[in-house]
C-alpha cells in the first residue's frame, strides 16, 4: 500500500482516511473509548474532589491516555502530600487559551511548574512520561496520546516539521496539523479522544507502509 506524504495536508488527510474512525481500530477502539470516558470523568470532577488522593492517584497512576512503559518512578510521596494535591487541583481548573502561542506558553508554564513541585519528592529521576500524561488528561484539546518523546519526534519528522521542536511544542504542532485536516467542531469527549489518539494510529500506519513488501 502507498505510504502517504505526511508533510502535506493532502497526504495527512489521506493517511487519516486510511486509518479510519475509531470503530475500525479493532482492540484499540476500546482504548479510545477509555480515553473518552476518562476525559469526561476529569471534566466532571470539581476542584475539591480533584485534590483528593483517590483522584490524584487515578490521574497519575491509572490514566489510560498512554502507557508509561518503563517509567516506574514513583510519585506516591507527592500524592500523599495534601499541599501538592491542592496546588495541582487548583492549577488544573485554569482554562486553556485558544490561540496557538498563548496555548503553548500556558502548557510550558504548567509543565515547568509541575516538575518544579515534583523535584522535592522524586529528586533527579523525573517521571517525564507521567507528567505528559497528566497534562494530556487535563488539557486534551492541545495534546496527543503519544507520551514518548522519541515516538512523537518520529511523527513530527515524518510530518515535515521545519525545525526542531521541544516536547510540548510537538504536541501542539501535531494537533494543529491534524485538527486542520479533520475540520469540523469537536462535539463530544469521544470526538476529542479520537483526535488525541489518531496521531498514534497514523504513526503506526506510516511505519507499516515503510516496511518492505514480502515476496
Amino acid at each position: 500500500m502507498e505510504q502517504f506524504d505526511l508533510t502535506t495536508n493532502e497526504g495527512l488527510k489521506a493517511a487519516c482516511g486510511r486509518v479510519g474512525p475509531a470503530q475500525n481500530w479493532g482492540d484499540l477502539h476500546g482504548w479510545s473509548e477509555e480515553v473518552a470516558k476518562f476525559i469526561q470523568l476529569v471534566r466532571d470532577t470539581n476542584e475539591e474532589d480533584r485534590s483528593s488522593s483517590d483522584f490524584q492517584w487515578m490521574l497519575w497512576e491509572t490514566n489510560p491516555i498512554a502507557h508509561v512503559g518503563q517509567c516506574r518512578i514513583s510519585v506516591a510521596s507527592a500524592l500523599h502530600d495534601p499541599h501538592f494535591r491542592r496546588w495541582l487541583a487548583e492549577r488544573s481548573m485554569a482554562g486553556l487559551p485558544t490561540a496557538s502561542a498563548p496555548r503553548l506558553a500556558f502548557l510550558r508554564d504548567l509543565h515547568r511548574d509541575i516538575e518544579a513541585r515534583l523535584v522535592g519528592f522524586v529528586g533527579r529521576r523525573m517521571p517525564h512520561l507521567k507528567v505528559f500524561r497528566v497534562i494530556a488528561a487535563l488539557h486534551p484539546e492541545a495534546m496527543t496520546t503519544i507520551a514518548s518523546r522519541e515516538h512523537l519526534a518520529e511523527l513530527t519528522r515524518a510530518m515535515g516539521a521545519g525545525r526542531p521542536l521541544e516536547d510540548l511544542e510537538r504536541h501542539v504542532w501535531v494537533r494543529e496539523r491534524f485538527d486542520a485536516v479533520i475540520g469540523l467542531p469537536v462535539r463530544s469527549t469521544r470526538d476529542l479522544a479520537f483526535r488525541m489518539t489518531l496521531p498514534w494510529m497514523v504513526l503506526l500506519d506510516h511505519r507499516k507502509q515503510a516496511e518492505p513488501s514480502p515476496h
